[in-house]
């Protein structure tokens, strides 16, 4: 069983996502934006940070950049409704895919 946080700011995308991985046996914590996200991460240790990346102010890269920048920070998996071109521009080398319908 994995400690995972889960932001993403559309809700169903969210708890979908979060329903999925608690099936799994992981626990989940949910937070609706990168500055929430942040807030969270900075109080507890996870093993796991899955984080959309565009998302209203603080966005996914930002959450990324800081959480890779702690010592010993989690592993981090971005995802995003965008297209591949946009992860590139934002140096990102891997697309996961997100659905967008429910």
């Amino acid at each position: 069983m994995c400690q995972i946080l889960l932001i993403d700011d559309m809700q169903p995308v969210r708890h979908a996502i979060a329903a999925t991985l608690r099936k799994a046996g992981h626990e989940v914590v949910e937070a609706e934006d990168g500055q929430k996200g942040l807030d969270i991460a900075s109080s507890r240790t996870f093993d796991l940070v899955i984080t959309d990346i565009m998302m209203p102010a603080t966005d996914g890269t930002d959450v990324v950049f800081a959480l890779k920048s702690a010592p010993a920070g989690p592993k981090v998996v971005a995802m995003s409704g965008g297209g591949p071109a946009f992860l590139r521009r934002k140096h990102f080398i891997f697309l996961l895919r997100r659905p967008t319908q429910f």
